[in-house]
């Protein structure tokens, strides 16, 4: 399996299966996207073994509790055993969904957008830094300690933009936070400093608009 998704590539069906499903499964970490209550299915479309959908899922933010609308747009390929082969799922206005959210801290604190988008981050970050503490001891350590910890995230990365959730970002780190208890060993490197081959730049602009998992996809005509 193959996926591709706004948390970033992932190979094989284990990893697929955590973040498709375990992202969403935490009800005490901040995160932007967090707990599913809902979802309608607003379009779906398929022809031979493709098929495309556009659903809203109402989420219920672990940053500010309300419960928010989130357009997920998702095209999947299946193999001939009926088994997922490769997906591409996005977030749309995810930055949109970031700013509202920032706002709501910024309307709740009766603080400005600066103040209320440095708590946001700082709630982020300490979050991950607690589930470091945690679980990534030993030889999957990537910080010296919490105070390590935060300062890296808050001082020595940006926040990042929308499209930047798989690059080096606090943004990035927030996702792969989630992932730390079931498999240490594979997920501590991707909120260290270094990113673990998951949260880093290096990809330019034209490289994303023309990669994902369908790039080199072709549309068979109907006879």
């Amino acid at each position: 399996m193959i996926g591709c998704s706004f948390a970033g590539n992932f190979s094989g069906r284990e990893l697929s299966t955590e973040y498709l499903f375990g992202l969403y499964g935490d009800p005490v970490h901040p995160s932007v996207v967090s707990i599913p209550t809902s979802y309608e299915i607003l379009d779906f479309v398929a022809y031979d073994n493709t098929a495309s959908a556009i659903t809203v899922v109402e989420f219920k933010s672990t940053i500010t509790n309300d419960t928010l609308p989130v357009r997920v747009e998702s095209l999947m390929e299946w193999n001939d055993d009926r088994q997922i082969a490769k997906y591409e799922v996005s977030i749309r206005l995810l930055g949109y969904l970031i700013d509202t959210l920032i706002a709501r801290i910024a309307e709740t604190a009766g603080v400005t957008l600066d103040e209320a988008t440095s708590r946001f981050g700082k709630t982020i970050a300490t979050s991950i830094c607690q589930l470091h503490d945690e679980h990534c001891t030993g030889a999957n350590q990537q910080y010296r300690d919490s105070a390590d910890c935060l300062n890296f995230l808050t001082e020595k990365i940006r926040l990042g933009r929308d499209y930047e959730t798989g690059r080096n970002t606090l943004l990035c780190r927030s996702i792969h936070q989630i992932m730390l208890p079931y498999r240490p060993d594979v997920h501590c490197p991707h909120i260290g400093p270094s990113g673990g081959g998951k949260c880093v730049d290096g990809q330019t602009y034209e490289q994303m608009a023309r990669g994902g998992c369908f790039a080199n996809a072709h549309v068979t005509p109907h006879p």
